[in-house]
C-alpha cells in the first residue's frame, strides 16, 4: 500500500530531498510540528503565483465532502464520467475522513446520474463478498461485513455509511437495478477457501474432501509470514500450485452437477475463487511488493465488470498510487492501456490535517497530523488557490498555460499509504506529474482522520 518510485523518479528525488529536508525548521515535537524556512517558502510562493493565477478560473469549488451535499457541484465531472465505464477513485492517505466521504459522494453520483452498477475495493475478493451479501440481500450487518474486508483501513464509520447507503438503495430495486460491492485485491486466500468449502458442502458434499484439502494447505502455511513462504523449497511451493490446479479441474469437471444444484451465476462466482488463490500464491511468492499484485487487481476489476455483464460500469476505490496512470505494471496503468478513455481517474490531495496511519512502534492511530504543507509541494500550491476544497479537470487547462505545463511535469507531491513516521515527513514527498496520473484532482486544504469503529 506504500507508493514506490520508478528509477527515474528516484534519481530526481535524490537531488530534491536535501532541499525538501533543509527547508524544515527544527521542531521540539516532530509529531506535531512541520514548519518550514521562511526564505525558501517565500521564494516557492512567488514562483507559484503564475500557476495559482492560471488555476483561478479553472477550479470547481466544493462545499464539502459529505455524501448528502448538492449533486449540482459535481456536474462539471459529467463529461469525464460519461465516457468511462471504469472510474478510479484514489486517496492520498489510507486514513482521511474527507477522502472517504468524497468517494462515497462520487459513487452515489455515479450510480444515480451515470448508471454505475458496482464499486470495487482495494480489499480481499473473498472478504468483500460478505459486504455484497449485506448490500444485496441484507444478510448480517454493515459493520460485521466491513470487518471481513480484513484491512484496518476500511474499518471506519465512513465506509460503513457507504455500505449502508448501498443496502438502502437496493431495498426497492429489482434484481436488474441493484448495485453491488466487490473486492479486487489478492492479499489473502482464507475467505476464498471457506467460500469453496461452503458451496461444495451445500451442493455436492461428496466433492468437498476431494477439493478442499488441496487448497487449504496454502493458506494455513502462509498465514501472515510471506517471507517464510518464499524461503520454502521450490518443490513444496510447486505442490501448492499443483493442488490448486487439480482442485479447480475437479470443480470444473463437475460443472453440470454443481450448476444444477445451484445456478450458473453462483458457480461462476465460486470458480473465480480458484483464480484468486492462484494469484494469491504468486503474489506471496513474489519479492516485488506491487507486481504481480497490481496486474491482478486490474484483471479482477475487469472480472467484476464481466461478471455483472459486459456493459456494466464500475467504480474502483484504492490509493492514488494504484489507480493512477503512467506507472508500468500498476493497476491504473494496466486499465488505461487496456481500456483507454473508458478508464478515468479521480486523484486526491490535501495540504494539512489529521489521518489514520500505522506509526512505527505505536501501530494504527488516528492521531497523525501534518500541521503545515511543505511549501515546495503541489499540496502547498493548491492551498493558495483560495478554496477550502475544490477539483480540477486537467483536460480543461489551456494547452499553452503555465498551469498545464506545471501539472504535466514532475512536481513534489505529499502522499502516503498505510505507514507514517512523523519524524521523517519528507519521505512521503514524491515527484508526480499529476495531470499524467489523474484526469481529475480533488483537493482539501484541511482534513480529519477517518473514524475507526
Amino acid at each position: 500500500m506504500t507508493p514506490r518510485l520508478t528509477f527515474r523518479e528516484a534519481i530526481w528525488l535524490l537531488f530534491l530531498l536535501p532541499l525538501i529536508n533543509a527547508c524544515q525548521k527544527d521542531c521540539s515535537d516532530p509529531a506535531t510540528c512541520h514548519t518550514y524556512q521562511d526564505n525558501i517558502c517565500e521564494e516557492a510562493k512567488t514562483e507559484n503565483v503564475p500557476v495559482v493565477s492560471a488555476l483561478e478560473t479553472k477550479i470547481y469549488p466544493l462545499s464539502g465532502s459529505a455524501p448528502n451535499l448538492p449533486s449540482q457541484e459535481l456536474a462539471g465531472l459529467d463529461a469525464i464520467f460519461e465516457k468511462a465505464y471504469f472510474v478510479g477513485l484514489g486517496e492520498a492517505t489510507h486514513g482521511t475522513l474527507e477522502f472517504f466521504e468524497m468517494k462515497d459522494r462520487l459513487f452515489r453520483y455515479l450510480v444515480e446520474k451515470h448508471g454505475y452498477k458496482a464499486i470495487g475495493f482495494e480489499a480481499t475478493w473473498g472478504g468483500a463478498l460478505h459486504v455484497n451479501r449485506y448490500v444485496v440481500d441484507g444478510i448480517g450487518t454493515a459493520r460485521d461485513a466491513v470487518s471481513k474486508l480484513q484491512f484496518w483501513t476500511w474499518r471506519t464509520e465512513e465506509v460503513v455509511t457507504l455500505v449502508e447507503w448501498m443496502h438502502d438503495y437496493n431495498l426497492d430495486k429489482s434484481e436488474e437495478d441493484k448495485i453491488y460491492f466487490y473486492g479486487f485485491d489478492v492479499q489473502s486466500g482464507s475467505e476464498e477457501v471457506l467460500l469453496i468449502e461452503d458451496y461444495l458442502n451445500r451442493n455436492a458434499p461428496n466433492l468437498t474432501a476431494e477439493v478442499v484439502p488441496k487448497i487449504e494447505g496454502l493458506v494455513e502455511t502462509v498465514g501472515r509470514d510471506w517471507q517464510s513462504y518464499r524461503a520454502l523449497p521450490a518443490s513444496q511451493k510447486e505442490g501448492f500450485r499443483t493442488g490448486i490446479a487439480e482442485a479447480e479441474t475437479t470443480f470444473v469437471n463437475n460443472e453440470t452437477t454443481l450448476v444444477g444444484a445451484s445456478s450458473q451465476r453462483e458457480f461462476d462466482l465460486v470458480k473465480h475463487a480458484f483464480t484468486i488463490l492462484r494469484q494469491y500464491e504468486e503474489v506471496v511468492n513474489s519479492p516485488q511488493q506491487n507486481f504481480p499484485r497490481d496486474v491482478y487487481m486490474a484483471s479482477n476489476s475487469e472480472w467484476i465488470r464481466n461478471y455483472l455483464g459486459g456493459e456494466a460500469k464500475v467504480a474502483l476505490w484504492a490509493h492514488n498510487f494504484h489507480v493512477g496512470k503512467g506507472i508500468p505494471q500498476l493497476q491504473g496503468n494496466e486499465l488505461d492501456l487496456r481500456h483507454g478513455d473508458a478508464y478515468q481517474v479521480v486523484g486526491f490531495s490535501f495540504a494539512k490535517g489529521a489521518f489514520q496511519a500505522v506509526r512505527p512502534g505505536v501501530g494504527v492511530t488516528p492521531f497523525n497530523r501534518i500541521n503545515e504543507a511543505n511549501c515546495l509541494t503541489t499540496n502547498a500550491l493548491l492551498e493558495e488557490v483560495g478554496e477550502e476544497q475544490c477539483y480540477i479537470i486537467f483536460d480543461e487547462l489551456d494547452t499553452e498555460s503555465i498551469a498545464n505545463e506545471y501539472f504535466n511535469s514532475s512536481q513534489p507531491f505529499f502522499s502516503l499509504g498505510a505507514l507514517f513516521d512523523p519524524n521523517t515527513p519528507h519521505r512521503y514527498v514524491y515527484p508526480d506529474p499529476l495531470a499524467v496520473r489523474f484526469d481529475v484532482l480533488i483537493h482539501f486544504n484541511d482534513t480529519n482522520a477517518a473514524v475507526p469503529y
